[in-house]
């Protein structure tokens, strides 16, 4: 059985990253290895200190973290001022709310939104929201297959599509969503699968069995592209790659994250 664990956001520089999302954005941050730093918080993101390589571009499909904020104009303000670049510069229109994207110093782009109706309850910033798969609008129907049918995750409603399909754990707590473009941008296309060279952000799920888990995508989805499973600093982990090319990764992990 697999479940989120979080995101990677693979970087060139693991100090500038640090200085980027601890320093400017605000999380607070746990050293794992020397190559991996935990950004713990509702959501833990790991940034990983990998070789340079590409990052996907604004129009590709993409992991995408979506930064939940109390007000879009305040924060695209305060955006501008510690020279982030956005990537439209407006509030644009969602279902949910108000929308912007900004990138971080290796061009990752996330995005942030300010919520229409906001649950109850008081939260601080820097708070992620969702974490989803972008992809182009043809992907999705196969997309839903394999983190459904193949991955074990299911499919909360449709209701909110398009864009957007979240995704629950197989517990019933929520992982992640599929999305489709937005209103505001053209449609998304599919890239090349570029993993392990390309650096960026990918979904973290967490098995406790990593070999029966590749196994079982060996055998319910055989032409699925994956990696051998081999041992990192936190465990064993593996990587398999969309349909719209987009790679996850799988972790055992050998110890308990603080």
């Amino acid at each position: 059985m697999l479940r989120l664990l979080g995101c990677s956001i693979r970087v060139p520089d693991l100090a500038l990253a640090e200085a980027f999302y601890c320093g400017k954005l605000g999380f607070s941050s746990r050293t794992l290895d020397e190559s991996i730093v935990m950004l713990p918080g509702n959501l833990p993101v790991f940034l990983e200190r990998v070789s340079p390589g590409p990052v996907p571009g604004p129009d590709q499909a993409r992991t995408l973290l979506m930064l939940r904020v109390h007000n879009l104009a305040a924060a695209a303000a305060w955006f501008a001022k510690n020279n982030i670049p956005l990537l439209t510069g407006i509030a644009n229109p969602l279902a949910i709310g108000v929308v912007d994207c900004f990138r971080d110093p290796f061009g990752n782009l996330h995005s942030f939104v300010e919520l229409n109706d906001p649950p109850a309850g008081e939260w601080r910033e820097p708070y992620i929201y969702n974490v989803g798969q972008r992809m182009p609008i043809s992907a999705i129907p196969e997309a839903r297959r394999l983190y459904s049918d193949v991955l074990g995750f299911v499919v909360h409603s449709d209701r909110y599509y398009p864009p957007a399909l979240p995704m629950m754990n197989p517990d019933g707590s929520f992982a992640f969503v599929l999305y489709d473009k937005p209103s505001f941008l053209n449609d998304f296309r599919a890239k090349a699968a570029l993993y392990p060279a390309e650096n960026g952000c990918l979904l973290v799920f967490a098995t406790e069995n990593i070999a029966a888990c590749r196994d079982h995508l060996l055998a319910r989805a055989p032409r699925l592209r994956m990696t051998r499973i081999e041992a990192f600093a936190l465990g064993q982990r593996m990587a398999f790659i969309d349909n719209a090319g987009i790679a996850s990764e799988i972790w055992e992990l050998d110890r308990d994250l603080p």
